[in-house]
């Protein structure tokens, strides 16, 4: 079970709830300080309402701008039109110049980064994983790949859950970090 509570996953990259939307077209103009290009919906949660859980590449705004890989969630209250922000986590924070994560979030997984996923997961038996958008990657001895990935245990009721992969392109070494 994750940490936030029994979100069900419904990855889309195109197709947003409507409510969704609409709050997502004025949500740049409505906070200061960064701005949010939003690349997939991610999943529903029923508390309170019903809370929506984004993908975005936030870019905070300084005389050098950076970039996060977050997530949004939006709440819509039970018999309420509005959609009110519940909260934005950050996943992965660009580490800055000097060995940092460059975060350029995409649904179009760059071919190293493929055959690097194909290799670490061809024989893993016990979840079906698959990989839903590249986050980006960390010079450490070789590269450490971050992907967002949907992760599903091979069990009768298997609960799928949103994790942060990360696979060093040397090494192989592979880690999981849930995230939903």
């Amino acid at each position: 079970m994750s940490k936030f509570g029994n979100w069900e996953v419904k990855f889309s990259p195109d197709k947003y709830p409507q409510k969704v939307a609409s709050a997502i077209s004025n949500f740049n103009e409505e906070l200061l300080g960064a701005s949010y290009k939003f690349i997939a919906y991610l999943a529903e949660q029923p508390v309170n309402g019903i809370n929506h859980a984004l993908l975005a590449q936030q870019t905070i705004l300084t005389g050098k701008d950076v970039d996060n890989a977050v997530i949004v969630v939006l709440n819509e209250k039970t018999n309420s039109n509005d959609l009110s922000l519940a909260e934005i986590r950050c996943i992965v924070e660009n580490g800055g110049e000097l060995g940092g994560t460059k975060v350029d979030i995409t649904l179009d997984i760059p071919d190293e980064a493929k055959d690097l996923w194909a290799a670490a997961f061809k024989d893993f038996v016990g979840s079906k994983i698959e990989a839903l958008a590249y986050i980006g990657a960390k010079s450490v001895k070789g590269l450490d790949h971050k992907f967002l990935a949907k992760v599903t245990p091979v069990v009768p009721n298997g609960k799928a859950e949103l994790s942060l992969v990360t696979i060093n392109s040397l090494d192989k070494k592979t880690t999981f970090e849930t995230v939903l």
